[in-house]
This record gives structure tokens, sequence and C-alpha cells, in this order.
């Protein structure tokens, strides 16, 4: 799991982007899921990487790795509407023969508040509005996916690695969060690694 506040997702993206392009040329990496966590305050900062996280879903096709993104519009209100995962103007020039608001390998779905965009696989982005991350039941879930995913698999757990880039409340939370999973689903994984990149 990577989480990112703000401008710490230049990091968090450049990680992910190595751990993709490993898994998919050389199949080095162990991982099975990638969670990207981004708490941002407006649709405005996030919109110029909505692109970005869609070529990360397309590009992990190549890898046996399901990557998940979280965005979360924390200066939204809750019932405001999200807008981010509309096709583009180029996205449309390159696909002229997509259905609305569908692209080459994605479809674009909205519920209440919350937005999602998928390319058919267990991959995907979801955009939250009006919320802070909740890092706890996000972390829960991952290691489900995990324990799941070794039990269908027959597997020993590898370990889960959590890094977080942000504002100290954020690697605060994140740290939390590490330190609340519990003993029996730490065994069952393999262990939990957190690395933490703090700024002001």
């Amino acid at each position: 799991m990577l989480v990112a506040g703000g401008s710490g997702i230049t990091h968090t993206l450049g990680v992910a982007h190595d751990l993709i392009c490993k898994a998919a040329a050389q199949d080095a990496v162990r991982a099975t899921h990638l969670d990207i966590v981004w708490a941002v305050k407006t649709q405005e900062t996030a919109r110029p990487l909505i692109s970005t996280f869609k070529t990360l879903i397309e590009d992990v096709k190549r890898a046996h790795l399901a990557v998940r993104v979280h965005i979360y519009i924390t200066g939204a209100p809750s019932t405001s509407a999200v807008d981010l995962l509309s096709p583009s103007t180029q996205e449309k020039m390159n696909a002229p023969f997509a259905m609305p608001g569908t692209m080459p390998g994605g479809v674009s779905r909205t519920i209440g508040g919350e937005a999602a965009w998928s390319c058919g696989s267990a991959s995907r982005i979801n955009i939250v509005p009006g919320q802070r991350p909740p890092i706890d039941r996000l972390l829960s879930e991952l290691t489900e996916s995990s324990i799941d995913f070794n039990v269908k698999t027959g597997s020993i757990g590898q370990g889960c690695g959590v890094a977080v880039c942000g504002p100290q409340s954020l690697v605060d939370a994140v740290r939390r969060a590490t330190l609340n999973v519990e003993a029996s689903t730490r065994l069952q994984i393999g262990g939990i690694e957190l690395t933490q990149e703090r700024f002001d």
C-alpha cells in the first residue's frame, strides 16, 4: 500500500511505476495487490494526474498485479459530483468510436457522490469526495485480499509493505493503522513493513 498526501503523490507514483514495470517486464515483484491512496484537497489539483493513473491501470494488464487507486477529495462536500473520470477531450479524440462514458479498456461509473473507473480487471480507480482516507479500513481490505489470495493459491504469506509520504498527521494515521493490525493477521500475511516520508 502506497499512501500519499498532496504533493507526496510524486514520490508515490515513482515507486508505483517502478513496481509495475518490474512486475510486467521481469515478473520480479512478489506483490499481488497494490493499493495507491491519495488525499488531495480539490478536484482541480487531482485532475492533471487522472490520465497518469489510467495509464498505470492499463500498463498493469501485462503484470500479475491488481492496482487499486483510491483518491480522497478532502476539501469537497461529500455530496458533490465528481467528474474527474469523464474522458478528456484528448481521450475522446484518441477514441472517436467510444461510447459515451467509456474508453478503450475502461468504463466510468458514478454511484452517489463516488466515482469509479475500471479496465475490466481487478484494477480500478475510486474517487471519494468529502472524506479523509479511512486508512484502517483500506489496510484491512488489503490484508484480507492477500489472505484470500494465499488461501486460493496455497501460497505462504510473503509480507505486506506500507509506504507513506505526506504531512505528519497522515504519517501518524498510517503508523497507527499498521500497529493496529491484529497479530494473527500479521502472521497470516507474513508481517508488515512500514516506510515513512514526512513533509510539512
